[in-house]
């Protein structure tokens, strides 16, 4: 096989679009990047995934918002749509509507039909899990990531804080420890001592060495 060969196979496998299982849908559906964004790429797009009339193609955002999903739909190639609304594919596979009202651009503003999607391009593009013309859900996004991190200092914080909390309780009890052995050490040998003498002055009371 030759150098020629390899490359146009690697370029085959790029170009095969990706099957995802993993979101419940009840029929194919495939990830991508970006969707088509003119009528020729649709049509392009349709025939590369075998596409008809009564299933027909579709490039939305999955019902997770997660990412760009294209699929052949079972409910035909053309459903109506109204304006101040986007897509998603929801639910097991059903096409949703998405108010983007609130959009700071690109809401369409006339009534549509989901094969014209490309036609709006904000409808189509995603940025942590939202479309990236909503900025109250950027918004949120923003503020609920921020809030994780910080409960994640804050968690290291403290356990930090409990490590060193437990390790001084160790020291403590350590260094206590060796006090008392050193307190048991002072007293046996002071006992030694007491003893002893008490023997030297019982020895010397028998020998007569004191007289009261």
């Amino acid at each position: 096989m030759t150098v020629l060969h390899v490359f146009a196979y690697v370029m085959l496998q790029l170009a095969i679009p990706k099957r995802i299982d993993s979101l419940g849908y009840n029929f194919p559906v495939y990830s991508t990047d970006i969707c088509p964004m003119t009528a020729k790429e649709w049509s392009n797009a349709s025939i590369q995934l075998n596409c008809n009339e009564t299933h027909g193609y579709h490039c939305v955002p999955d019902k997770n918002f997660s990412s760009l999903i294209q699929f052949c739909y079972p409910r035909g190639r053309s459903i109506p749509f109204q304006k101040g609304n986007c897509l998603e594919l929801a639910y097991t596979g059903i096409l949703n509507h998405v108010k983007c009202g609130h959009f700071i651009y690109g809401c369409p503003e006339k009534d549509y039909f989901s094969n014209e999607i490309y036609r709006y391009p904000a409808c189509l593009r995603l940025v942590a899990k939202c479309f990236a013309a909503d900025l109250n859900c950027l918004r949120k996004r923003y503020t609920m990531i921020d809030g994780r991190e910080k409960n994640s200092t804050f968690n290291r914080e403290q356990s930090l804080e409990e490590e060193n909390n437990a390790t001084g309780f160790i020291v403590a009890v350590f260094s206590l420890s060796i006090l008392f052995l050193i307190l048991c050490g002072l007293v046996a040998v002071l006992y030694q001592k007491i003893r002893k003498l008490q023997r030297s002055i019982d020895s010397a009371l028998k020998e007569g060495y004191f007289s009261f």
